[in-house]
């Protein structure tokens, strides 16, 4: 009997602020030739999902835009790459659990086994990018590396063709033929407790717990946590598997 476990990962995503100071005096001081100008404030976040996301097509499904690195989250036709973000409504109806059972329904991905374990290798346009070069909102380094469940996001996104000028250098070498960017769920406006069970031949069994909630004033502080337990047995008599992961999201706004 085998028996994988996975690590509660905390993740926590805040909004920068930057105030210009201004004066009291906003009037041209005439007597010093001095002109103050009004203040002015610059909003911004590292976080790639903080301004929102893109709106989904008719079926909600796949979203109008995505993240095109460094050019930020834009609407297809205004960016000049090929970029398809699939929503976490498509994981829920295909009953994905992993993000190579999401990236089974782009005809341009092809997902395959590496190193003879759970690690999910993707090619995309033909070349491979390794579950190690797969982002987290624009970062890499932050995801498990072999198996990447789909519990923990909102999206799946992936962008075609040469990425690394958008990107930067993906940490494995490889996303010649393009990058995967995986979107985090972020606490909704309207409280969300979701609750999902799944049984299979082999005594296949999972069983999923999303919970979110924002508190405060104009509520801006927002949790979100996400949990799964799956087992079953394997094709080998006699072995089993068990997995279990958790994640807490904090944000605010």
């Amino acid at each position: 009997m085998y028996k994988f476990w996975g690590v509660l990962v905390i993740l926590v995503s805040s909004i920068t602020t930057i105030y210009a100071q201004s004066p009291s005096n906003e009037d041209n001081d005439t007597a010093s030739g001095k002109t103050f100008l009004s203040g002015i404030t610059v909003s911004t976040s590292a976080d790639a999902s903080a301004e929102g996301l893109s709106p989904p097509y008719a079926g909600g499904q796949v979203a109008r835009g995505g993240r095109a690195g460094i050019l930020g989250t834009n609407d297809n036709m205004d960016t000049p790459f090929s970029i398809t973000s699939y929503t976490n409504e498509l994981i829920q109806d295909r009953q994905a659990r992993s993000v190579g059972d999401v990236l089974q329904n782009d005809p341009s991905v092809r997902v395959a086994r590496g190193f003879g374990n759970f690690q999910e290798s993707y090619f995309i346009r033909g070349f491979i990018l390794g579950s190690d070069d797969v982002a987290f909102n624009g970062l890499f380094s932050l995801l498990p590396r072999q198996y990447i469940a789909t519990e923990l996001f909102e999206r799946v996104e992936v962008m075609r063709g040469a990425s690394a000028f958008l990107t930067g250098a993906n940490p494995g070498g490889g996303g010649i033929g393009g990058a995967i960017n995986l979107l985090p769920k972020r606490a909704p406006n309207e409280p969300l407790t979701r609750l999902t069970t799944h049984v299979g031949s082999g005594w296949h069994h999972n069983v999923g717990v999303d919970v979110a909630r924002r508190f405060g004033p104009d509520q801006k502080i927002g949790i979100r946590f996400n949990g799964a337990y799956r087992g079953g047995g394997t094709a080998v008599d006699k072995e089993g598997v068990q997995t279990g992961l958790a994640a807490v999201g904090l944000d605010w706004r």
